[in-house]
């Protein structure tokens, strides 16, 4: 009986590994200060062409969890955020964000802080958060892509307005933890 089962998932994982090797291609494992924290890091071509690194990483709590991130987009530091590999993107050259703002760019916000928690992915305007149930729920936000943002405390970008052009770990930081209700990525 132990022999059977033991042949059945040698022949699954060998099944599997052709599988996965037919559409997988390795690639050069990016750099970054993920390295420090993270192992059983590797990186291979998607089947959409993507290059995707994947990597067990430490959380805050000490817990090991598994992450990928692709990263052929990613012009900046590669870092593990409480245990997910997360592209912290350097601005274009000569600052600011792609002209017309957030062209290409989305703006995250989660409900804890440490990009933790629920989210709601923004790919434009947003004067309100109300159809995520979100406005004056967010603690931490991540810009994927080049651009910035104007984030405002109440709706219609009134109140309140900060400019932000790279991720923040904690909106506490800023005085706006729990007080985003509405946001746009913008010009320079």
């Amino acid at each position: 009986m132990k022999t059977g089962m033991f042949i059945a998932l040698a022949a699954a994982a060998a099944l599997t590994g052709s599988a996965v090797t037919a559409w997988a291609q390795s690639v050069q494992m990016p750099g970054g200060s993920y390295r420090t924290s993270c192992s059983n890091i590797s990186a291979y071509r998607g089947p959409g062409g993507g290059k995707v690194v994947t990597a067990r990483c430490r959380a805050a709590n000490g817990r090991w969890l598994q992450t990928s991130l692709r990263f052929d987009n990613c012009r900046g530091d590669i870092a593990n955020i409480n245990g997910r590999l997360t592209c912290k993107t350097s601005p274009a050259p000569g600052g600011g964000g792609a002209p017309g703002g957030g062209s290409g760019s989305s703006l995250v916000l989660y409900g804890q802080p440490g990009y933790r928690g629920a989210s709601v992915v923004l790919r434009g305007a947003a004067p309100t958060l109300s159809p995520w149930s979100f406005g004056d729920r967010a603690k931490s936000v991540q810009i994927r892509g080049r651009g910035r943002w104007e984030v405002c405390t109440l709706t219609d970008f009134r109140g309140r307005c900060e400019i932000i052009g790279d991720s923040v770990y904690d909106l506490g930081t800023w005085r706006l933890s729990n007080q985003i209700s509405s946001a746009r990525p913008v010009g320079r």
